[in-house]
């Protein structure tokens, strides 16, 4: 199985993130990757899509899978709506959907490069407009995304600043029950892809760093 661990550092914050092959999660939420803020409780979940090369563009044609994965995130938010109030400042998201599909040109993916894949980030909400009845369309009238024709997307750096400052996400009760679904899956030795980041005691960083390591390799190998 291909599996990679590395973690970034910027002052007294830390982010690991753990790439693993698909599994039974995905089938479950629709989801490749999630990341999981500390700081604010909130989980971001991504469903990624390869983009074609169609003469000069990259294009991705919405699917049948497509319309499978996302039927399984709206099956999710109906059985566990988001909490329509926050009592604290911690709480406060821009929107609040933590559902993301992002749209990767396929020029070869290097997951575990350390780099974020280029590509647009969609919004669930945006996704079923940009799939849906007053979606643009191809010159023959075919469900298309485009960079053009999806002019509202989230390019990378806009993305990760949202993850990391907590206005997007899950929260509250929302946030729970995905916590206990992915502890869970760990429990079970399934694996999964998790990006977490949280807020490190200086005077434990090297400690934590070595036993945040020796947990990832405990998680692949049970797989």
């Amino acid at each position: 199985m291909e599996a990679g661990y590395c973690q970034f550092s910027l002052g007294d914050r830390r982010l690991d993130v753990i790439y693993a092959n698909r599994n039974q999660l995905e089938s479950k939420l629709g989801v490749d990757l999630i990341y999981y803020n500390e700081n604010f409780s909130s989980f971001v979940l991504v469903q990624y899509k390869l983009m074609k090369k169609e003469d000069d563009s990259f294009v991705f044609r919405p699917d049948s899978q497509l319309d499978e994965e996302l039927k399984r995130i709206d099956k999710f938010m109906e059985n566990y709506p988001p909490d329509s109030s926050f009592s604290d400042h911690t709480g406060y998201r821009l929107n609040s959907d933590g559902f993301f599909v992002k749209l990767v040109p396929n020029q070869g993916l290097r997951p575990a490069s350390g780099d974020l894949i280029a590509g647009m980030y969609l919004t669930r909400e945006y996704v079923q407009f940009l799939t849906g009845p007053h979606a643009p369309t191809g010159p023959r009238k075919g469900r298309v995304i485009t960079f053009d024709s999806a002019p509202r997307y989230l390019p990378n750096t806009d993305f990760a600043k949202l993850v990391e400052y907590g206005f997007i996400g899950t929260r509250g009760s929302q946030s729970k029950v995905l916590e206990d679904l992915i502890a869970s899956f760990m429990i079970d030795g399934k694996t999964m892809i998790i990006a977490h980041e949280r807020t490190v005691d200086k005077k434990h960083q090297e400690k934590e760093t070595h036993s945040n390591q020796q947990h990832s390799v405990s998680i692949f190998d049970s797989a």
